[in-house]
């Protein structure tokens, strides 16, 4: 539904709407080293009420209209370091 969000407290990476009607908010972190941490280590508490306060808008944002039974916020994590890069959906992460 949108790509690349943006709002005074940061930006929505995904926004998707599911076939049971669940509005998902997907934020996406990738590392090329484990030096500074996991990519979902990264989606620390600020971060997290950060991309709640950002749906909160896309959601009152009448563009955005759309019926709903549910909002979701998932996590796609990507590690590149490696020979083949690793990718982890986390459903429901927070």
């Amino acid at each position: 539904m949108s790509r690349n969000w943006h709002t005074r407290y940061g930006e929505l990476d995904i926004v998707m709407l599911t076939p049971e009607l669940t509005v998902v908010f997907v934020e996406v972190k990738s590392r090329r080293t484990m030096q500074y941490g996991t990519p979902q280590e990264a989606v620390t508490h600020s971060k997290q009420l950060n991309l709640r306060r950002a749906a909160c808008e896309w959601l009152l944002d009448r563009r955005n209209r759309v019926s709903h039974h549910h909002v979701r916020f998932d996590v796609i994590t990507i590690a590149l370091g490696m020979e083949h890069p690793t990718i982890h959906h986390i459903v429901d992460a927070f």
